[in-house]
């Protein structure tokens, strides 16, 4: 390289750019979980105390979690990656198990394919795999510079360069829309999501986006009292 400058590859950090969204998406994910669980606590019956204690236990996470992603996005690389990807399995376990549960255990009217676990299923396995591909990488990385004698002959001394911004910009886009196309269904398919006012709603009871009922009929919302 001119300068005697070494280029980072663009993989690792396109890599650690989708972790630490994926994470957001994953967060806000939870965020919806808690919501579904809260509210359905609210209604009553014999799982409520188990429901109002899944609801904060998925909050608590949901807050872990935007924490990390925070923390990982402002260091250009995971924290703690072995132990986060650990946690994340048994938290895609758990999601996985809530949703096969309500189809298999609810009554037939009470069942229904909770879409905001799956996506946050699918999520949190991707941060898995992601957290996985980096950590391989550094290792190969390591095998192959103590190889060399713990000297990388190549670029020994040259300062490394950022990688070319437009690439990184690129890659940045490309994960902000990955996430974005599989938590938006899942946040639309929540309570807070199905509660939620159309876009062009507001303040009008026709030709913007439907009767105000016609939101969310469960919630039988009066005519202007919409907000």
């Amino acid at each position: 390289m001119a300068g005697g400058t070494r280029s980072t590859p663009v993989a690792p950090e396109a890599v650690a750019l989708y972790t630490g969204l994926a994470g957001l998406g994953a967060a806000a994910l939870g965020s919806a979980l808690a919501s579904n669980l809260l509210v359905e606590a609210g209604r009553g019956g014999t799982w409520q105390p188990l429901l109002w204690t899944a609801g904060g236990t998925a909050a608590a996470w949901a807050a872990a979690l935007l924490l990390w992603s925070l923390l990982s996005l402002r260091r250009g690389r995971p924290l703690l990656a072995p132990k986060t990807a650990r946690v994340l399995s048994v938290a895609a376990a758990v999601h996985l198990a809530t949703v096969l549960g309500q189809l298999v255990f609810r009554s037939p009217a009470e069942r229904h394919f909770d879409l905001a676990a799956v996506c946050a299923v699918v999520l949190e396995l991707s941060i898995v795999g992601s957290l996985g591909w980096l950590g391989r990488r550094d290792a190969r990385d390591s095998r192959r510079l103590a190889a060399r004698g713990g000297t990388d002959r190549t670029t020994a001394g040259a300062p490394a360069a950022a990688p070319p911004a437009g690439r990184l910009l690129a890659a940045m886009f490309a994960a902000s829309l990955l996430v974005a196309g599989v938590t938006t269904p899942g946040l639309a398919a929540s309570s807070a999501g199905q509660v939620a006012v159309p876009h062009g709603g507001h303040g009008g009871s026709g030709g913007h986006g439907g009767s105000p009922e016609g939101t969310n009929p469960a919630l039988h919302i009066p005519q202007g009292h919409q907000h």
